[in-house]
């Protein structure tokens, strides 16, 4: 059996993320993430760390924020930006606002 690599989960994680959208469920999260891949989820962390710079948490947040300014631009109201991109709420979405550039 093969063993998987560290490239192997970043592309697992890729494809979650971009393909599947797993971001826009509230409650995605670094241990949901890290229990759907089989993997421990520090390890997964420093993985992500590692090729990232940033916390599993912090790139979820960062896709969502991508697909809520995509959604502003289309004129999506800002109250309902949200709960339509995955946040838990209002004030963490404006937090990874102020936190993450994109």
């Amino acid at each position: 059996m093969k063993k998987i690599d560290e490239q192997d989960y970043l592309c697992m994680v890729g494809h979650i993320l971009e393909e599947k959208k797993a971001y826009l469920e509230k409650d995605m999260s670094a241990e949901l993430l890290a229990i759907s891949l089989g993997i421990k989820q520090k390890k997964l962390e420093r993985t992500i760390m590692a090729a990232f710079g940033l916390s599993l948490d912090s790139l979820i947040d960062m896709f969502r924020i991508v697909y809520a300014r995509a959604l502003l631009k289309n004129g999506t109201p800002y109250e309902d930006l949200w709960h339509l991109s995955g946040f838990g709420s209002l004030e963490h979405m404006e937090t990874a606002f102020e936190c993450i550039v994109v």
